[in-house]
């Protein structure tokens, strides 16, 4: 799947979580978000890191596929973006406790769009898309894909970053 498919399926399914569960929300900043969730992708992490002057800890490093995650969210906050489209993109990867709901958004966006043909992907988007629309249906949503996630990276016995496993225990609890 191209990055230019994949971002359009995640603002398109950003936008439609924000309309459903969170009207409230400035539309405006939830398209920034997810138009820019994976804005260092495709570039060389360990340099970004170091442009970014970001110190990888060692569960950083362990996780490759998560950097772009904190690499992206140095460059929007460098570029004057707002915390919450920050952390947004920061969080996106590895879930957090607690996540604001533009997080939310983000998190189950990058995971449902439309493009993605994993079954456990293709399963969660058919989850959101069956219940009703509310903030404790997205929240059993999160602990869903939290937990397709670490069933994953435990069955290719990867690395499974620390903010994921707190994310789990905390929507396990919620």
């Amino acid at each position: 799947m191209s990055r230019e498919k994949h971002i359009a399926g995640v603002v398109a399914a950003a936008e439609m979580i924000r309309s459903e569960v969170f009207p409230h929300l400035d539309k405006e900043e939830v398209y920034t978000a997810a138009f820019y969730h994976d804005c260092t992708k495709n570039e060389d992490q360990m340099h970004l890191l170091k442009e970014y002057g970001i110190e990888p800890a060692d569960e950083l490093l362990r996780s490759p596929a998560v950097i772009h995650a904190f690499t992206g969210a140095e460059r929007l906050k460098k570029e004057g973006k707002s915390e919450n489209i920050v952390n947004a993109v920061r969080y996106h990867t590895t879930g957090r406790p607690n996540m604001t709901e533009i997080e939310k958004i983000i998190f189950i966006a990058d995971y449902i769009e439309e493009n993605r043909e994993y079954e456990s992907c293709k399963n969660a988007r058919n989850e959101y898309l069956k219940n009703e629309k509310t903030v404790k249906s997205i929240d059993n949503l999160i602990y869903t894909v939290l937990k397709y996630t670490i069933d994953h990276l435990n069955e290719k016995k990867a690395y499974i970053h620390p903010l994921t496993i707190e994310a789990a225990e905390y929507y396990n609890e919620e």
